[in-house]
């Protein structure tokens, strides 16, 4: 797992260590006050994630704004080797580039185009203080979310949903140079049909994924009545394609509709159709008198993994659709079923956790790779009892998975993690500084 983090001019930090010790433990804590950096360490950490970090930030707003010095680096180094992530500026740029700015990765002292020898060993999940209005933004931060969810499923994800982005603003971005020469030449449009048979494919690959992550989360849910139970579904005109229509005339339903749409995504600068405009929707379920489980029973349960696309599973069941589709009008009057967003904040907040670390504990049973596990601010909000209850797991975790787990925390006070007291390694965080206490 991580023996040592190296930031460099990345955020606040001009430059920064964190060294862990050898044989120590698995959970660390960070603390200090509000503004001083501790969510930049654990966002260091996750721009090694296949999604680039979770804040989804454009690299270059992540250069520190003081120094002056045109790059940013992370390193993180294991038991193994050592890994590279950095953004630098590039140096007489060819005009052909459209960027001033390059990203760099290394494994070792060699550079790589990409991070598979890490992805092949690690992988990394976060919840963060910025999930706790989950149910409240945008679908664009429930979509973030589950993507993160997604590659570890399927390591290849990531990279898909990058893909799809690029396709998708390089067509936007051709489409509005056509409208201003007042129309499509020939070759242009066979350009277009080819970029959209790419997106199309790349869509019903990100919506699948999207699909199969639902349904586990919702299969996977802890026996735990502290969380609220809940159901959960993709919804969005590619999602009920998807449930209803054979793969064949789903794709072709699918670039038909993106060449029809061309004039209005064109005017619009975004793309009508697409995994880019499906929303998760969650409602919490009808309570039932659960037991709270030993840590043993944590861990106790189906090991057996959770694949395939949603198509397949329902056969193109004429019903499926509609059983998946429940309307948030449908459920006004059901006092026991209500839409996550409706909840209190508390109740919101436990019911993402609870679907997070059912997500984890399953993915540990399943996934023979090392877990980074990010919890940003998270217990900041909690009651004791609640707290508690979440460095429960915590332990478990570590418990039950030595050496292949390693669980970072952070909050504004070490008295929030007096449950992991002698169980952590603790660090201030102050000054721009890190500091073992």
């Amino acid at each position: 797992m991580i023996k040592n983090l190296l930031i460099n001019n990345f955020r606040n930090y001009e430059s920064a260590r964190l060294s862990l010790e050898e044989g120590g433990s698995d959970i660390v804590v960070l603390y200090g006050e509000n503004g001083e950096g501790k969510t930049n360490v654990l966002e260091a950490i996750s721009t090694f994630s296949e999604l680039g970090g979770f804040k989804r930030s454009r690299y270059e707003e992540m250069v520190n704004n003081i120094s002056n010095k045109p790059y940013w680096n992370i390193v993180l180094e294991t038991e193994i080797t050592e890994f590279s992530s950095g953004y630098i500026a590039r140096e007489n740029p060819p005009p052909s580039s459209g960027t001033t700015w390059r990203r760099y990765l290394k494994v070792g002292d060699k550079a790589v185009r990409n991070l598979t020898a890490f992805y092949d060993e690690n992988y990394i999940l976060w919840l963060t203080y910025e999930s706790d209005r989950l149910f409240m933004q945008s679908p664009s931060a429930r979509r973030d979310f589950l993507d993160m969810l997604c590659c570890v499923r399927n390591k290849a994800h990531g990279a898909n949903v990058k893909a799809y982005e690029k396709l998708t603003r390089e067509r936007i971005k051709i489409l509005k140079k056509c409208n201003e020469q007042h129309g499509l030449k020939k070759d242009i449009d066979s350009w277009l049909q080819g970029v959209e048979n790419k997106i199309s494919a790349l869509g019903i690959e990100i919506a699948d994924r999207r699909i199969d992550v639902v349904r586990e989360l919702e299969e996977s849910q802890l026996s735990d009545v502290e969380f609220p139970r809940f159901k959960n579904w993709m919804t969005g005109p590619l999602e009920d394609g998807i449930m209803t229509s054979c793969s064949e005339c789903l794709v072709d339903e699918y670039v038909s509709e993106l060449k029809r749409n061309r004039q209005k995504d064109c005017f619009s600068g975004s793309t009508a159709v697409g995994p880019n405009r499906s929303d998760w929707i969650v409602v919490r379920e009808d309570s039932r008198p659960l037991s709270k489980p030993s840590e043993s029973e944590l861990m106790e349960g189906d090991t057996e993994q959770r694949s395939g696309v949603y198509r397949d599973v329902h056969e193109h069941s004429s019903t499926g659709s509609t059983q998946q589709k429940t309307d948030y009008e449908g459920l006004r009057g059901r006092s026991n079923e209500m839409p996550a967003r409706l909840l209190s904040a508390g109740e919101q907040k436990m019911l993402l956790t609870g679907a997070f670390f059912a997500f984890v504990m399953m993915s540990l049973r399943a996934d023979h790779r090392n877990l980074i596990l990010l919890l940003d601010d998270v217990v900041a909000h909690l009651d004791l009892k609640h707290r508690t209850l979440i460095f429960g797991y915590v332990k478990a975790i570590v418990a039950n998975y030595p050496n292949k787990t390693s669980v970072w925390l952070s909050g504004p006070e070490r008295e929030l993690f007096t449950g992991l007291e002698g169980e952590a390694e603790f660090f201030n965080i102050h000054d721009n500084n890190i500091e073992r206490r």
